[in-house]
């Protein structure tokens, strides 16, 4: 009777104890198999908080674009939200990779850029916000020093809050950009410019704030957001702006461009042809070849916006 006692406390041990190995051996493989996922990358690549729609199709042309390039990436997104000053100090001091930002704003001081256009040049294209029950304000305005009359609201930091100011708009300004969207509900100014791409899919998000986008007018000046990284980073500006000139030129790039909700919605409900543009210097783009290649990039983007 104590042998047969004594020899199943000895099988259930060994179950115990092979039932440890077992675990033991599935933690080592899962260890080992995260441990070569992340050698087999080639750079990893930490960058801010996809937040909006825009912010998620921007990364998509990132991606495609390294894609060109190199496959052994890996993608690390920032779990705060950051203003874009903060985010060029953040690359500055290595926290982050790279950001992408309007041209000539806070992070050309600090960052090199990759002078190819994300948007093409239709960033500098621009329908307002208003609030709901306000069209009558703008039905009227027919030129610049009509639309003086009125305020704008921007970021403080955007690199077109200068070239508004230049022109003699009044802008009222914030830290934080999505901040801008309460302020304007709150009739703390009279109109928010966003690229033509923008105001539906982020009004489809913002219903309880009474805003609708402006049907008479687009206010045009030459602008780009750019993708900027850390100046000693030459590896990684030399990837993106290879990539992103190898998926222009395939096609893939506009592909993805025009396949986008924003685009799509852009083309349903901009109505370009029917609005008054207002044009807009910027002084920081002078050059005539500069000024060649963005109108040749706008005119592109805007054949995908108004085809069907």
């Amino acid at each position: 009777m104590l042998s047969e006692k004594l020899f199943s406390l000895w099988v259930a041990l060994m179950y115990k104890c092979c039932y440890l190995v077992v675990i033991l051996f599935f933690i080592t493989l899962l260890s080992t198999s995260l441990a070569a996922e992340s050698s087999s990358c080639e750079i990893t690549i930490k960058h801010p908080l996809l937040q909006s729609p825009k912010d998620k199709l921007i990364f998509k042309l990132l991606t495609l674009s390294i894609d060109k390039v190199t496959k052994n990436v890996c993608y690390q997104q920032v779990g705060i939200e950051i203003s874009e000053a903060r985010a060029s100090k953040f690359i500055e001091k290595g926290l982050i990779d790279l950001q992408w930002s309007s041209a000539d704003s806070f992070a050309d001081e600090l960052l090199i850029p990759i002078n190819v256009p994300i948007f093409k040049g239709i960033l500098g294209y621009r329908i307002f916000v208003i609030k709901q029950g306000e069209q009558h304000l703008f039905d009227k305005i027919e030129t610049l020093a009509d639309l003086q009359g009125l305020t704008a609201g921007q970021g403080i930091f955007w690199g077109d809050t200068k070239i508004l100011q230049q022109a003699g708009l009044p802008v009222v300004t914030s830290t934080n950009g999505r901040s801008l969207w309460h302020m304007l509900a709150l009739g703390r100014f009279d109109y928010f410019p966003l690229a033509i791409y923008e105001p539906w899919i982020m009004l489809e998000t913002r219903p309880e704030l009474n805003l609708v986008a402006e049907e008479k007018l687009i206010l045009a000046y030459p602008m780009a957001l750019l993708f900027y990284v850390n100046k000693q980073n030459t590896q990684l500006h030399q990837i993106i702006e290879k990539g992103m000139k190898i998926a222009i030129e395939d096609g893939s790039y506009d592909a993805v461009l025009k396949a986008s909700e924003m685009i799509q919605l852009a083309a349903k409900y901009a109505n370009l042809d029917a609005r008054k543009i207002i044009y807009l210097q910027n002084p920081n783009l002078s050059t005539a070849d500069e000024l060649l290649d963005y109108k040749k990039q706008t005119e592109e983007l805007l054949r995908l916006i108004t085809r069907p």
